[in-house]
């Protein structure tokens, strides 16, 4: 590979973990070397921390500035680069740090993790267009590329899919006969990632007799006991597993026993956890929304039904229950999609390309 040096990298780590986190971690594992600097945008120290402004945040944003115009200044630094979402209160942090790039006159790369599915208004917008004038953009999907070429923010950006490391499950055969099929939902408990489009999808199937679904993931939003009331609402009388928060031995015991991942986000750049489930030989049904696309193609290497439609999104599920051969051939074509596409591998060399292709 490629050997990126001199390099200040602006990376977000968890908590809380998300995917933007994740792919932070990954950038300061593989491209970790004596010349290069990692720092971590992430000041929350948890969901519960997002979107508020405390004490602990100000003294951590004051000690990252102060850092900042000291490696800035005083180390042999050639590159900047600086993961940023465009959504919420985060961008105005972002934009300190890529004004600092700038003013010491490095080269920038700015790496954007999030959609930009409406158009930034008035002092926003012409921020954004002055401090991305001069600069490498790179985003993970062709989705984002078309917002921001759409919103007139960035004109050629180059896109770099995501890449995780391997999942150990070894030998996996989906939806068995000798146990309850298991269904996977695998996302943060809010509306955006479609937590109430995936219990409805279940509530129309047939028969949930034998089903056994699976909840994992982080409250945001949205409670385990609001999951459980709309439960109820909709009369699910299937197995219902819940878990807030799992950890590393809780998540692989999970990818083990899934079957079916149903990812029904309504607003996605890439989609991460859906070459999680590729990476494990989980079978995908996904929303056709933004960067889940790339990365899903319908009939060829898992399922897509209409962003936000549980009606279309459970006949994809009941085909998948019914069909178990072709269900466990599209799971194999997604496992081999992503050791080919998506591991982190490909990313962190891909990645590397775009970064020096100056």
């Amino acid at each position: 590979m490629q050997q990126l040096k001199n390099t200040l990298f602006y990376i977000h780590k968890p908590p809380p973990r998300h995917g933007t986190a994740v792919i932070g971690e990954q950038i300061e594992r593989y491209m970790e070397n004596d010349s290069n600097y990692f720092f971590n945008l992430s000041l929350s120290g948890g969901y519960q921390d997002v979107g508020k402004i405390n004490l602990t945040k100000v003294n951590k944003l004051i000690k990252l500035i102060y850092y900042s115009l000291y490696v800035l200044i005083l180390r042999n630094i050639r590159t900047v680069y600086i993961g940023v979402s465009l959504n919420g209160g985060g961008l105005w942090r972002d934009l300190v740090f890529i004004a600092l790039a700038k003013l010491a006159r490095k080269y920038l790369v700015i790496h954007i993790h999030t959609r930009v599915s409406r158009e930034p208004r008035f002092l926003r917008k012409y921020l954004i267009q002055w401090l991305f004038m001069k600069c490498k953009c790179i985003v993970p999907s062709h989705s984002v590329k078309q917002d921001l070429i759409k919103h007139n923010i960035c004109t050629n950006p180059s896109v770099v899919p995501n890449g995780i490391e391997p999942i150990a499950v070894r030998g996996k055969r989906l939806l068995s006969d000798d146990r309850k099929s298991h269904i996977l939902y695998y996302s943060n408990f809010s509306i955006n990632k479609g937590i109430y489009v995936f219990l409805e999808i279940i509530s129309k199937l047939d028969c949930t007799e034998n089903i056994h679904v699976m909840i994992f993931g982080s409250e945001l939003g949205i409670t385990l006991e609001m999951i459980n009331m709309r439960a109820e609402k909709l009369g699910l009388t299937c197995t219902l597993e819940i878990c807030s928060g799992p950890t590393e031995d809780q998540k692989k015991d999970m990818w083990s026993r899934a079957d079916i991942l149903i990812f029904p986000s309504l607003d996605e750049a890439f989609g991460l956890v859906c070459i999680e489930a590729m990476a494990s030989g989980t079978l995908v049904i996904a929303s056709q929304e933004g960067g889940i696309t790339d990365v899903i193609k319908n009939g060829f290497n898992g399922l897509t039904f209409k962003t936000g439609e549980p009606g279309d999104g459970c006949q994809k599920l009941q085909l998948a229950l019914t069909d178990r051969f072709s269900s466990q051939r599209l799971a194999e074509q997604g496992n081999r999609d992503y050791f080919d596409k998506f591991h982190v591998s490909k990313f962190i060399l891909n990645l590397k390309k775009s970064i020096n292709n100056k």
